[in-house]
C-alpha cells in the first residue's frame, strides 16, 4: 500500500507519469507531487554532480538568500543552515551578528566553507546523523534553502527541525515552485528532486506541523530566472566532462575551467533572457522559487 510521504494519506493518488525507474503521483489529500520510490541517491551521487573549485567557488547570491539577509529583523543569535553548501550564506549571516552553524554532507562544500569562508561550526554529516549528534541542542532560527525537495522523508525532517528549535523559534524555507513555466527540467525530477510543491500545499504542510507562516512569497519571474532555467536545460557536456575529470583526479584546474565555462554560458543566456523577458513579463508568470518565513506556534 502506498503512503503519501507528506500527509500519510493512503491510496488517494493520481498517477502522473513514469520517469526512469520512478513513478510520479499527485496526492489528492495534500496536493504534493511525490515519487515512488522515495529514494535519496546519497552523498556519492551528489558529490559526483556538484562541483566548486576550492580557490574561487564563484557563488552567486540567490533571491531567497537576499530575502533573508535584507530583512531588518534579528532572530538569533544561534542560526543553523541545513544543506549549507559552500557556506557563503553563513558568512553573510555572521556579518549580521548571528552565531552560525552549518551542516552538509558534501565533503568538498564543507571544505570550502571552512577554508574559503572561514566558517568554524561546519559539520560534514547527513541530516539524520546531525540531528542524532545534536540532540538536546536548541537553535533560534533554522534556514532550509532548496533542501526539502531532495529528502525521502520530508515529514520526519520537519519534525526533527522542530525538535531542535527553541520555543517560538523560526524557520526559513525556500523550495522550487512547480508552477514555474520552465519547471519541467531533469533537475526537478528524481532522483534529484523527490517532491514537487506549490505555495498552497507547502503552506498547509507547515501549518499542519505546528508552524505559523508569517511571510510567504513567490519569486517574481525575471530574466535571471529565465537564464537559470535555460542554463540548466541546454547542456553541451564539455563543462560536465571537465568537472567529472577534476573531481575524479582531484584536479583543481579542470574544476576552475568547468566553473568558468558555466559562468560564460550563464552570461550568454542572461543576455538572451533579458530580451525574451520583455515579451513574457506581461503574462504575470510565477518565478522559480517559493519563500516561507515561519515561527513555531505557541503551546496552547
Amino acid at each position: 500500500m502506498q503512503i503519501c510521504p507528506v500527509c500519510l494519506a493512503k491510496d488517494n493518488f493520481r498517477f502522473i507519469k513514469q520517469y526512469c525507474k520512478y513513478n510520479l503521483y499527485h496526492c489528492q489529500g495534500c496536493d504534493v507531487i511525490f515519487s515512488e520510490p522515495m529514494e535519496n541517491p546519497g552523498r556519492v551521487w551528489y558529490e559526483a554532480r556538484a562541483f566548486r573549485p576550492l580557490k574561487n567557488p564563484l557563488f552567486r547570491v540567490n533571491w531567497y538568500h537576499r530575502k533573508f539577509l535584507q530583512d531588518k529583523g534579528f532572530y538569533g543569535p544561534r542560526l543553523l543552515d541545513v544543506g549549507c553548501g559552500i557556506g557563503f550564506f553563513l558568512s553573510e549571516a555572521a556579518k549580521k551578528g548571528y552565531v552560525v552553524y552549518g551542516v552538509d554532507f558534501n565533503r568538498r562544500f564543507t571544505k570550502i566553507a571552512r577554508e574559503f569562508y572561514g566558517i568554524e561550526n561546519i559539520f560534514e554529516k547527513d541530516i539524520d546523523e546531525f540531528f542524532q549528534d545534536f540532540k538536546g541542542e536548541k537553535f533560534d532560527i533554522i534556514t532550509i534553502f532548496e533542501v526539502l525537495e531532495h529528502l525521502s522523508k520530508p515529514l520526519a525532517f520537519i519534525q526533527q527541525i522542530k525538535s531542535v528549535l527553541k520555543p517560538r523559534g523560526y524557520i526559513v524555507i525556500s523550495i522550487p515552485n512547480r508552477n514555474f513555466i520552465f519547471y519541467d527540467n531533469e533537475i526537478n525530477y528524481p532522483p534529484h528532486h523527490l517532491t514537487a510543491w506549490n505555495i498552497d500545499c507547502m503552506q498547509r504542510f507547515l501549518e499542519r506541523n505546528g508552524f505559523e507562516v508569517i511571510v510567504w512569497e513567490t519569486q517574481k519571474f525575471d530574466y535571471q530566472d529565465l537564464a537559470n532555467a535555460l542554463t540548466l536545460k541546454f547542456k553541451l557536456g564539455l563543462g560536465r566532462c571537465l568537472a567529472k575529470a577534476g573531481l575524479e583526479l582531484n584536479n583543481e584546474s579542470s574544476l576552475e575551467i568547468a566553473s568558468l565555462l558555466w559562468g560564460i554560458k550563464y552570461k550568454i543566456f542572461l543576455g538572451i533572457s533579458f530580451i525574451l523577458t520583455i515579451f513574457l513579463v506581461p503574462f504575470s508568470l510565477e518565478g522559480s522559487t517559493l519563500y516561507f518565513f515561519c515561527q513555531v506556534e505557541r503551546v496552547k
